[in-house]
């Protein structure tokens, strides 16, 4: 998923989400509660995120668990970064799926009778993220691209 406006559209979005500086704080504390590093913590933290991608993630956890959106018909429980292009995805039933962003390509969503699916595809098989249609989803799918983009360099 490329595209010249792609990346800071994402980006503004992602930041929105993020709110004021009061919210800012909750997310980084939301983060770090995560057991996320801080995105300024120094040598010897198990992994240090930007901040950007921490606050995707953050909106990805709070946008999916919110919606009872669900993971390859699951309830997604948890969202996790481990590494700056790697989220983990817990669901209901437990089972875990790793999403490796700098194998993501091109993704397209689809909408039908309020219900939105995001396919993501990192080459190790196509999950199926399902949610309502509405601000919240764009607000995934958004995030979903930035990640992807972000590490697209990485592939």
């Amino acid at each position: 998923m490329t595209g010249s406006c792609l990346p800071l559209a994402a980006s503004a979005l992602i930041l929105c989400a993020g709110g004021s500086n009061a919210n800012a704080a909750t997310t980084k504390a939301s983060i770090n509660a995560e057991g996320v590093s801080d995105p300024t913590a120094t040598a010897g933290s198990q992994y240090t995120e930007d901040q950007t991608n921490a606050i995707g993630v953050a909106s990805l956890r709070r946008e999916l668990i919110g919606a009872a959106a669900t993971l390859d018909g699951q309830p997604i429980t948890n969202v996790k970064a481990v590494s700056r292009c790697q989220t983990v995805f817990t669901t209901k039933s437990n089972v875990t799926v790793t999403v490796h962003w700098n194998k993501v390509n091109n993704f397209a969503p689809t909408v039908d009778h309020g219900s939105a699916t995001i396919p993501i595809d990192d080459g190790a098989g196509v999950h199926n993220f399902i949610l309502p249609e509405g601000d919240g989803f764009r607000r995934v799918n958004g995030t979903m691209g930035h990640l992807a983009d972000a590490c697209e360099s990485e592939k």
